[in-house]
């Protein structure tokens, strides 16, 4: 029988560390700069590898045991003035940690470290460790916050409703991109009593989540505007959207049950697999280029794949939920410069199928099917995916351009200069203030772009620009 309980002891607490070494750095590549700001440091202590930090001695451990085998961690810790929060070392962090935690508040803790051994995994047990970390932390009275950039623990946390203040907040250091969510759970409006509510009622995993979590992605992916597929993780196909079947040219009869090598070489299949291989390992959205060729052995297309793991009810990898976008005549674009700037089109347009991806995991894992007259019906979906916003090509070209840094008067020289017609900056304001704010029920610039992010509306480039672009390039 599994149990949570503190570590009262330092040898326990020496486990703990061995078992973060084992997973998050031998199993899941962690890396680190010698000289981080959390100090982090692999050792060898007493015949064993242990990763620790300045925190370690100083933090409240809890443990989950497997008889007496420590099978997972999770630490929480209350700043002292001679110890500061982990999250206060991090230079990108500095805005949060000015807007959101003050480390002289005697009753704010931050929660990090969680870590459940990999043939543990799905078991709920990331799901005792926080629920006792957070009942210890509700009898002190205290709230609690913390940051997340690994996909499985984000999707965790926001199952339970852990309230996130800002998504892509910060990063751990320079040399690591992955992108750190923020949370914070105050305790005196009851959100982390509401926390610990919700853990008590999540749900234990059963035989048939999984069949039920493929049945309702086959309704789901339909309603998305992008060629959709997914697969277990021995990579076969359990599913693909009507759009993905017609980039194919394949009947779901001829796609589902296969696996990449039944489509392509064995070089392009295993460079396909590895791909989601890493997905899988390290349980985090993952894009890498994929290319097409003819029979000379020519590339005639470039594709940016996209690939996100899919969790079932109980919280048990399952597969991989991905997409494939053409790419090929953006990267023909790359060449072209505007207004001095390099057209960052991979990144932009990992951006935004990224988080095209991530509304759909959470579309498919936070929202549950009902029988309405014999019909399935899902809840609370309809302004997710109903809220269609036409825009107008114009519309498109000034969205983009305002979401890279542009004002108006900029858009309109670009734009005039891009299609050789003059544009004035009023018609721009116009099509911005009367247009676009209207469309989107916006009240200034920044609420624009986050409303229309979120809405998946601003292209990586709208087509009519990547045309021009083209044309203007083949009359040089």
């Amino acid at each position: 029988m599994i149990q949570v309980r503190i570590l009262d002891n330092p040898k326990l607490i020496e486990d703990a560390c061995a078992l973060l070494y084992e997973e998050y750095c031998k199993k899941g590549g962690w890396q680190f700069s010698e000289n981080n700001p959390s100090e982090l440091k692999i050792i060898n202590q007493n015949d064993k590898t242990v990763l620790v930090d300045r925190i370690t001695e100083h933090a409240i451990w809890f443990g989950a045991f497997d008889d007496n085998k420590l099978i997972g961690c999770i630490r929480c810790f209350k700043a002292t003035k001679n110890t500061l929060f982990e999250i206060s070392k991090y230079k990108t962090a500095e805005d949060i940690v000015k807007k959101y935690i003050n480390p002289n508040l005697p009753n704010i803790y931050e929660g990090s470290r969680a870590c459940v051994s990999s043939e543990y995994k799905g078991q709920n047990i990331i799901i005792m460790l926080y629920l006792n970390m957070l009942e210890y932390i509700k009898q002190a009275q205290a709230s609690v916050f913390g940051s997340a950039s690994n996909g499985y623990i984000k999707s965790i946390l926001k199952r339970i409703e852990w309230p996130c203040k800002k998504e892509d907040a910060f990063w751990f250091e320079d040399t690591d991109s992955s992108p750190v969510n923020f949370y914070l759970a105050n305790y005196k409006n009851g959100e982390v009593s509401n926390i610990i509510k919700n853990l008590r009622l999540f749900k234990v995993s059963k035989k048939n989540d999984t069949v039920d979590m493929f049945k309702s992605l086959n309704l789901i992916a339909t309603m998305f505007p992008a060629p959709i597929y997914w697969h277990d993780i021995q990579g076969v196909v359990l599913g693909a959207n009507s759009l993905c079947l017609n980039a194919m040219k394949k009947s779901k009869e001829e796609v589902v049950g296969k696996t990449p090598y039944d489509f392509y070489p064995k070089a392009i299949a295993d460079y396909i697999w590895q791909h989601s291989q890493q997905v899988i390992k390290n349980e985090e959205i993952s894009s890498q280029e994929e290319y097409v060729y003819d029979e000379a052995g020519k590339c005639i297309a470039t594709y940016l794949a996209i690939k996100s793991p899919l969790y079932n009810e109980g919280g048990d990898l399952i597969g991989i939920i991905g997409t494939s976008v053409n790419i090929t005549a953006q990267k023909e674009s790359e060449a072209l410069k505007l207004e001095n700037e390099k057209l960052q089109t991979e990144k932009q347009a990992q951006k935004k199928l990224t988080g095209l991806i991530d509304t759909i995991v959470n579309a498919v894992q936070n929202y549950k099917l009902d029988m309405v007259d014999g019909k399935n019906k899902i809840e609370n979906l309809n302004e997710l995916l109903y809220r269609r916003i036409r825009l107008s090509k114009r519309e498109e070209e000034v969205l983009y351009l305002l979401s890279i840094g542009k004002l108006p008067k900029d858009i309109a020289r670009i734009l005039g200069n891009l299609y050789g017609k003059p544009l004035s900056p009023k018609t721009v304001a116009s099509v911005i203030n009367k247009q676009l704010y209207s469309k989107l029920n916006a009240t200034n610039y920044s609420d624009l772009i986050d409303k229309a992010t979120k809405l998946h509306l601003i292209k990586f480039m709208p087509d009519t620009m990547v045309d021009a672009f083209t044309n203007k390039l083949n009359t040089l």
